[in-house]
C-alpha cells in the first residue's frame, strides 16, 4: 500500500515539476523579446529559373523554410538561370553548411511520372 502511493505521488510530483519548468521557459520568453536563438547551419538551395514558378517548388520551398525557422536554421535560396542538370528530373541543389565549410551536398529531385502538382520533391545525395 505504502509503495503504491509512494510512487503515484512521485509521479505526480514528476508531472508539476515539468510543468512549472515550461511555464518558466514561457514567461522567460515572453518577457524577453530579444531572446532569438540562431544557428550557423544554414541551408541554401539552388533552384532551376525554368521550374522556380511552379506550385510544388514554391509549397516546397514554404514547408522547408516553415521547417528550418521553427529548428533555428538559416535558409537561402538561388534561382539560378544557366543551372545544368546532370540528371533527369533534377530541379536543383541543396548545400549544408557552417559558417564558411560545406558539410554536404545533395541533388532536388522529383519523379518522373507524377501530376504536376502534387509532386514530391527529395534529396538525393551524391
Amino acid at each position: 500500500m505504502r509503495s503504491r502511493i509512494l510512487s503515484k505521488s512521485r509521479h505526480l510530483l514528476d508531472s508539476v515539476t515539468e510543468s512549472i519548468l515550461e511555464w518558466m521557459e514561457h514567461l522567460y520568453r515572453s518577457i524577453v523579446r530579444n531572446y532569438s536563438k540562431c544557428s550557423n547551419l544554414t541551408e541554401t538551395y539552388t533552384i532551376r529559373d525554368s521550374v522556380s514558378g511552379s506550385t510544388y517548388v514554391q509549397n516546397f520551398i514554404k514547408e522547408r523554410a516553415r521547417i528550418i525557422g521553427m529548428n533555428h536554421y538559416r535558409i537561402a535560396i538561388n534561382i539560378e538561370h544557366e543551372y545544368k542538370c546532370k540528371y533527369p528530373n533534377e530541379i536543383g541543389k541543396v548545400t549544408l553548411h557552417r559558417k564558411n565549410r560545406v558539410i554536404d551536398e545533395a541533388r532536388l529531385v522529383t519523379k518522373e511520372n507524377e501530376n504536376e502538382e502534387r509532386k514530391l520533391i527529395y534529396w538525393k545525395f551524391n
